[in-house]
C-alpha cells in the first residue's frame, strides 16, 4: 500500500469514485485534478472564504450510495491548504477507518471520526442544494419532498400555500430543470408566486454552479436574468 499523504491519495487508494464540491459561497464542483494540485501546493485553493477552504467530499462504491464529509481547513497567506491540518485529519480517518472507505462504519468508528475540528455542518440552503446536485449527478432518486414541490409549481396546491413546500423539494426541481418539464413549470409559476418564494428560488439559483450548469444557465431555461444576484453572492 502506498503512503497516504493527501486526501487525494486516500480517495484514489480506496478504489472509490469521488467528487469534491466547494460549498463556501456557491455549491460548485472542483475538478479532481485541480484539487490534487491544490493539495500538492501547486496552486491556491480556488474559492477561499475568510481564509478557509470549505468543501464537501462525496465518495461511493459500485452501489452508488455516497458517503459525505463536510470539511474546512485554514489557508495560509498565499491561499494554500494547511498541510498540517490535512495531515491531522488523515490521521483521524486512518485511525477510525483505515484505507477501506467503501464499507459501512460501526458506531465506534463514526464516533472516532466525528471527534475532530475539521468537520462542520453547512447552512440548510447549501445542504439542500448540495444533496440535490449530488443525487442528480449520480442519477439517484429524489427526496420525499420533490413531488409535493412539483404539485405546488403545477398550481395544484394553491399559490398562497408556498409555506408547505420543502426547500429540498425546490432544489430537487432545480437540479432537474430539463426533466419532467420542471423548467417550464417553474417559469410559468413565477408570475403567480408571492415575493417570498420567488426571491427564495432566485436566491437558490445564485448559489448553484457545477460542471453541467451554472446560475445563468439555469436562468436561461427559465428566461430569467440572475446576474445581479450572482455578483452579490460572488464577492
Amino acid at each position: 500500500m502506498e503512503t497516504i499523504h493527501t486526501l487525494t491519495d486516500l480517495l484514489v487508494n480506496s478504489g472509490c469514485q469521488y467528487h469534491i464540491y466547494d460549498i463556501s459561497r456557491r455549491v460548485q464542483l472542483i475538478d479532481n485534478d485541480q484539487f490534487a494540485a491544490v493539495e500538492r501546493a501547486s496552486q491556491p485553493y480556488p474559492y477561499p472564504i475568510q481564509r478557509q477552504a470549505q468543501f464537501a467530499i462525496a465518495y461511493w462504491n459500485e452501489e452508488k450510495q455516497p458517503w459525505i464529509w463536510f470539511l474546512k481547513f485554514q489557508l495560509d497567506e498565499r491561499g494554500l491548504l494547511s498541510q498540517g491540518d490535512v495531515g491531522q485529519f488523515l490521521k483521524y480517518v486512518l485511525e477510525a477507518m483505515g484505507t477501506r472507505l467503501g464499507k459501512e462504519m460501526s458506531e465506534e468508528q463514526q464516533q472516532k471520526l466525528s471527534n475532530n475540528p475539521f468537520t462542520f455542518k453547512p447552512t440548510d440552503d447549501k445542504l439542500a442544494v448540495f444533496h440535490s446536485l449530488l443525487r442528480a449527478e449520480l442519477d439517484l432518486t429524489t427526496s420525499q419532498y420533490y413531488q409535493h414541490a412539483r404539485d405546488y409549481f403545477c398550481g395544484d396546491l394553491g399559490w398562497d400555500n408556498w409555506q408547505t413546500v420543502g426547500l429540498q423539494g425546490i432544489t430537487d426541481m432545480a437540479a432537474r430543470l430539463g426533466q419532467e418539464e420542471n423548467g417550464r413549470l417553474i417559469r410559468t409559476s413565477l408570475r403567480h408566486l408571492a415575493s417570498e418564494p420567488r426571491y427564495a428560488y432566485l436566491g437558490l439559483l445564485s448559489m448553484w454552479r457545477c460542471q453541467k450548469s451554472s446560475p445563468q444557465a439555469c436562468a436561461n431555461l427559465l428566461n430569467l436574468n440572475v446576474s445581479p444576484m450572482i455578483r452579490i453572492c460572488s464577492y
